[in-house]
């Protein structure tokens, strides 16, 4: 009997070893343990509220974020037709793919890749100085498309056309659209940075983190942040009825 129980273990090991490891999961009251998983957070917030984003471009976009240096860019072919965004391509024509393009030809515009992953992230995330032209909503002033020249306490942005740049407090910038430019996608956005909606943001966070709920549990996916009717009922009432917690929320 006790040569029976080395081989049992030893089974009971392998399989074990052999097993997929649990994801970890957020502490209670808290939707993120690390800046890794507040990353996966945020991309499954766009995912569901904003447009579809597959799981393998959110494991994409979290390493080109962790490899910003890196010379490869979501241009790239190896990024191409991982992610795809139907709200992004609404009113715009694709050609069809001629049956004897060539390999430059036939590479799809970037516009369509992982990196549409992270476009909404104007959302609420101030633009950073780069290369690129933006369209800034400001608050009570209206919308006005230039470049950002310099970063600090206020963004100094210069609209085209104007003969130079004004300084902007980002509690004055309601919204932040990425127009076009030639700089890596990953450094569009400053991250540490929020504009208007921050206090909003942070209140709805942490009503999530509280109540154990995920976005969708009071919002419509791809409805702009609308409440779906369980919202209606939380934001009328303060009743909470939790049909998706933030676990669900993930995985889905």
């Amino acid at each position: 009997m006790r040569y029976l129980v080395i081989p049992t273990l030893l089974f009971a090991a392998l399989v074990q070893c052999g097993s997929t490891p649990a994801q970890p999961q957020p502490t209670p009251g808290k939707l993120w343990n690390n800046d890794d998983e507040k990353v996966r957070f945020m991309l499954k917030m766009t995912h569901h509220l904003v447009a579809p984003i597959k799981d393998e471009c959110i494991e994409q976009v979290l390493g080109r974020l962790k490899h910003v240096g890196n010379k490869q860019s979501f241009d790239d072919v190896k990024f191409q037709h991982i992610g795809f965004s139907p709200v992004l391509a609404q009113g715009r024509k694709v050609p069809a793919k001629p049956a004897t393009a060539a390999p430059a030809v036939a590479a799809p515009a970037a516009a369509d890749m992982c990196g549409d992953s992270l476009r909404s992230c104007g959302t609420c995330h101030l633009p950073r100085v780069n290369n690129c032209n933006y369209r800034l909503t400001i608050k009570d002033k209206g919308e006005f498309t230039g470049k950002v020249v310099a970063d600090g306490e206020k963004l100094k942005f210069q609209p085209t056309g104007a003969p130079a740049a004004s300084e902007i407090a980002p509690n004055e910038i309601v919204k932040t659209e990425w127009i076009d430019g030639g700089d890596d996608i990953v450094t569009w956005w400053n991250f540490k940075k929020l504009g208007a909606r921050a206090r909003v943001v942070k209140k709805m966070m942490a009503l999530a983190a509280k109540n154990n709920v995920g976005c969708t549990n009071c919002h419509l996916q791809h409805g702009n942040f609308r409440l779906n009717d369980n919202g209606k009922l939380f934001d009328t009432t303060g009743e909470v009825n939790r049909l998706i917690s933030i676990e669900r929320f993930m995985k889905e």
